[in-house]
């Protein structure tokens, strides 16, 4: 558990456990404040276990899952393919220490952002991150806010880099990253709170100012409101998709379209 972006409490959940959540370290009591008394976080877990969303897109809440249905095929206009994915950008490099001459995947979802005409560009990539990347872009009746989500290829790190394929690991990794914007949307004030408090605590703004924040998502309010998604993961291959890896992407794309109104675009290698 996460406390302006500090732990305070580590918890272990067990689905069909007599005490289903448990805790795993000695650290500060944690108490819940309500209307009727105080008591115990961890009791209160165990009354009102969290919510938890799966790769796939099933849903965990206590000992019950609730498994998610069938997708249709994927959609094979949401794809956005790079040349520069395996060139001159480190398909197994997120951020730091991509290989001599080339660029990581953050350096160059950057660059890709930058070169967009929004208002706001926001770099978030820390513990409790919204997304890797955050724009806001007003026009005369829309407001946009696009989020770009990064992922690496998976395993072992190599001299020998990496070609883009079909690890079924690297579809399971990028999707799981769509729910931490569901918070935030329906809620127009509550992202632009977190997002000037996020910046106050260390993300970094990369264009903008926290006044134009406060204006864009101020002028929401009155114009028609959108979420753009991005998954980013150049270690899957669009010539190389097999049917378990269209399965979670589709079913990632079919969550989106649902709860943001538009599909994502998911950027891979050719």
């Amino acid at each position: 558990m996460l406390l302006d972006d500090s732990s305070v409490g580590r918890f272990v959940f067990s689905p069909g456990s007599p005490k289903l959540i448990d805790r795993l370290d000695d650290g500060p009591e944690l108490t819940i404040r309500g209307q009727l008394e105080d008591g115990a976080i961890l009791e209160f877990f165990r009354i009102r276990p969290p919510t938890f969303f799966l790769a796939d897109f099933s849903i965990i809440v206590g000992s019950d899952w609730y498994r998610h249905a069938p997708t249709r095929p994927l959609d094979r206009s949401w794809i956005r393919t790079f040349d520069d994915f395996g060139k001159t950008v480190d398909i197994e490099r997120e951020f730091g220490n991509a290989r001599p001459g080339m660029k990581t995947i953050h350096e160059f979802t950057e660059s890709e952002f930058l070169a967009q005409t929004s208002d706001v560009v926001i770099y978030d990539h820390r513990s409790g991150e919204i997304a890797d990347y955050i724009s806001l872009t007003e026009t005369d009746d829309t407001v946009i806010c696009t989020l770009a989500h990064c992922k690496g290829a998976s395993g072992k790190k190599t001299s020998k880099p990496k070609k883009a394929t079909t690890r079924v690991d690297d579809a399971y990794e990028i999707a799981g990253q769509v729910v931490k914007w569901l918070p935030f949307s329906r809620q127009r004030d509550e992202l632009k709170n977190e997002l000037v408090r996020r910046i106050a605590s260390g993300s970094k703004l990369l264009r903008g100012t926290v006044e134009q924040i406060e204006l864009v998502l101020g002028n929401a309010a009155k114009k028609r409101f959108e979420y753009r998604i991005c998954l980013v993961q150049p270690g899957l291959s669009a010539s190389k998709l097999n049917n378990p890896v269209e399965s979670v992407l589709a079913a990632a794309g079919e969550y989106i379209s649902a709860n943001a109104g538009v599909p994502p675009s998911i950027w891979i290698s050719p």
